[in-house]
């Protein structure tokens, strides 16, 4: 996934639905500025801090025990997602209205029903907001 991601500096990363917390620890060692996940899970929220702890990243990423449907992604360039395939329609819809144009969306899985693929490898595709 971050292979499609291409972490810049600059880049501010939300994971929705962040489960252990992997792909934050691996955006902020490839340089990210800011990784923010968002899981409902309490057990993997602790085990994912747990995780950040032990790699010395907890000034780089933060884990919120909440989920991203009400939150504001707006403030973000590049957003992660693992989900299933049911929550994609709904996803996308939030993304359109709240991404500002030119932030990457990097998915694992399913794909969203309207939004056109920039590139994709093996099953991850890696969308821009238009």
């Amino acid at each position: 996934m971050l292979e499609l991601a291409n972490i810049q500096p600059n880049d501010i990363v939300m994971d929705l639905g962040s489960g252990d917390g992997r792909l934050l620890i691996a955006a902020a060692k490839a340089g990210a500025k800011k990784s923010i996940g968002y899981e409902i899970q309490h057990w993997l929220v602790k085990q994912s801090r747990e995780l950040v702890e032990n790699e010395h990243l907890s000034d780089k990423i933060e884990i919120r025990p909440e989920s991203f449907w009400h939150v504001d992604v707006s403030n973000t360039n590049l957003v992660l997602l693992y989900q299933i395939s049911y929550a994609m329609k709904g996803i996308e819809e939030k993304l359109q209205k709240e991404l500002p144009v030119g932030a990457r969306v990097v998915a694992n899985g399913f794909k969203f029903p309207k939004w056109k693929e920039e590139k994709t490898i093996e099953n991850v595709r890696l969308y821009i907001k238009t």
